[in-house]
């Protein structure tokens, strides 16, 4: 999918200027909730194992490398990290895993909202977005702001989270693929090991390779001896 610049510079500021900052009321109004209730506080909390929010269709799908602004309040604040997903959907294919990246949230402890830019620079051409909660998630919360936004556009305020495009059973055997992803995501705390499946069948196959060492090591060392 081929952009021109014009329509580039009009999308961008379509989305500037359409999808800025709003009451949190009126923006829920225009949001599908699943398994989501409103509280009278403005928060919401779930309601069944699979909440999330469907987000308003885009009028134009984007060809430029784009991200989603976000600022989420908690309360009370979780304890833990939160993995949250985010799904996109196009002019040809619904929400699905194939259109799926996850990112870790912390919470901030003092409260604040956490400010954060989720990019989808390999989604060309999106045309909804849908934000999908933890089912374990036992706090309310808020969200305060959601834009789409060029990724040229990303300020100081809100931080750049690295979303994870999930590994296939058949990728995350290769080690190639899955060995960087593993050490990249290794560098964001031990927690985020348990978010993906790659991490599972690494370790498995890390552990199933230590048992097959040590297994020749101890018959090799019987035969010598």
């Amino acid at each position: 999918m081929k952009c021109h610049p014009k329509i580039i510079f009009i999308l961008t500021f379509c989305c500037w200027f359409f999808a800025g900052s709003v009451d949190a009321a009126d923006l829920y109004e225009n949001w599908r909730l699943n398994e989501i209730i409103k509280l009278e506080n403005g928060f919401l909390e779930k309601s069944a194992g699979d909440p999330y929010i469907v987000f308003p269709e885009i009028s134009e799908s984007t060809c430029a490398p784009m991200g989603i602004r976000l600022a989420i309040t908690f309360d009370p604040v979780p304890v833990k990290p939160l993995r949250l997903e985010m799904f996109w959907s196009t002019d040809y294919l619904g929400f699905g895993e194939e259109n799926k990246v996850f990112f870790i949230v912390h919470p901030h402890a003092d409260g604040t909202a956490n400010k954060m830019i989720i990019p989808l620079e390999h989604t060309a051409g999106f045309t909804q977005i849908r934000l999908d909660f933890p089912s374990y998630i036992d706090t309310t919360f808020k969200v305060e702001n959601y834009e789409v936004l060029s990724l040229a556009d990303v300020d100081d305020e809100y931080t750049k989270v690295d979303a994870y495009y999930s590994l296939s059973v058949e990728d995350s055997l290769k080690p190639e693929i899955s060995i960087p992803y593993f050490l990249k995501a290794l560098s964001h705390g031990p927690e985020r090991m348990t978010h993906d499946l790659a991490f599972l069948v690494f370790w498995l196959l890390l552990i199933i390779g230590l048992l097959f060492l040590i297994r020749f090591t101890t018959v090799k060392n019987n035969v010598s001896s």
